[in-house]
């Protein structure tokens, strides 16, 4: 219904999630991120790729440094590196012929709703194209990897065992 609506929509340009007790800039910190979520169709900033986002890892795990160019790497705003949001983007085909993936800090991502659809071998393999939102929902495999994120593990693209001998 309209107010049940109204209510999600102030939470989520409010401060969603936030405990009463957290700071102006842990919240603006935070508020940076809230757009871009799996299935939210990107630009890069710098490159002008279209994308759209499979997963986040809240800071730079040690396998992911050697992914990062060396201008990704540079401190930017007295925060290191290794502590900004990194970001796994399918690339749209039709910018770099081979498409794939690619790991992006948050610093360098726009949405970027009129990239939709993107161009890809693998997006119907990973999402649900939702015209009605410009973007995708996670299908089973993003989904899975949420799953496993949220008890700690790192974004991993893979089919459940227990799913696949099915």
């Amino acid at each position: 219904d309209y107010q049940s609506a109204s209510a999600m929509q102030d939470a989520w340009h409010g401060t969603w999630g936030s405990n009463k007790g957290t700071t102006m800039e842990q919240e603006l910190r935070l508020a940076q991120g809230r757009f871009l979520v799996p299935g939210v169709c990107v630009r890069h900033k710098i490159h002008k790729f279209r994308a759209v986002i499979l997963g986040c890892e809240p800071f730079v795990r040690a396998p992911l440094v050697k992914r990062l160019s060396e201008r990704e790497r540079r401190p930017r705003g007295g925060m290191s590196f290794r502590m900004q949001p990194i970001y796994c983007c399918m690339v749209d085909e039709r910018d770099v012929p081979e498409g794939g993936a690619v790991c992006v800090p948050e610093r360098d991502l726009e949405p970027a709703p009129e990239a939709y659809p993107v161009a890809s071998r693998y997006v119907d393999q990973l999402f649900d194209a939702q015209d009605c939102l410009s973007g995708y929902t996670p299908g089973k495999l993003i989904r899975q990897a949420m799953a496993r994120q949220a008890v700690g593990m790192p974004f991993i693209l893979k089919e459940d065992e227990e799913d696949s001998s099915s």
